[in-house]
């Protein structure tokens, strides 16, 4: 699961002002609009009900934000190892993120996201240690492309008409001219020929 957006300075102020009304984190959470846990989260991290500030908060968040982080799997030997051994069994990201969860379920110093492992890959993926990561990597690649490619196939097939907007006599192809067919891009750019029967 992904993180949502960051809590804004308007939202600390009214959890500030709803702890004073003293309602609860669920209350409060309905009112600004946000899951009661990042409401009790959010208050838990400044201080508590009693000691909340929303400036403070504030600050707080925005000094997060700027302060370089250590990826997870550098800073830990026995995470780096286990990601290590993942590769040479040819495990991809997201199977050593599973096993590791499934392995170690009561020790989140062992969680990691696969997209923390593909980031911690491809950034240190330089000299030897490049090579190692190609071949650990399934597809063999060191470099991150994006998942959907579709819009990248619209742009190569120029005049392109869409199905839904050819003419009626192109269905049952009796008229000369729409003899050339459906063009259909499949695995590999094989390419094919819609089926008429």
């Amino acid at each position: 699961m992904g993180r949502g957006r960051p809590l804004q300075q308007m939202e600390r102020e009214m959890i500030a002002l709803g702890i004073k009304k003293s309602m609860s984190s669920r209350e409060i959470g309905e009112w600004i609009g946000r899951d009661h846990s990042v409401v009790s989260r959010e208050i838990k991290r400044n201080g508590g009900r009693e000691n909340y500030w929303a400036l403070r908060a504030q600050r707080w968040a925005d000094q997060l934000r700027k302060r370089p982080k250590d990826r997870k799997i550098l800073a830990s030997p026995k995470l780096a190892g286990a990601v290590q051994a993942g590769l040479r069994e040819k495990w991809s990201p997201m199977q050593m993120a599973q096993r590791l969860r499934r392995e170690h379920p009561e020790d989140d110093s062992w969680w990691v996201s696969h997209e923390t492992i593909y980031q911690t890959l491809f950034i240190q993926a330089k000299g030897t240690l490049r090579s190692e990561v190609r071949e650990g990597l399934r597809r063999g690649r060191i470099q991150r492309r994006p998942r959907s490619r579709a819009s990248e196939i619209w742009r190569k097939i120029k005049d392109m008409v869409l199905i839904s907007e050819r003419p009626p006599e192109a269905e049952d192809r009796a008229v000369p001219g729409f003899w050339e067919g459906d063009l259909i891009i499949g695995k590999d750019h094989a390419s094919g020929d819609r089926d008429s029967g």
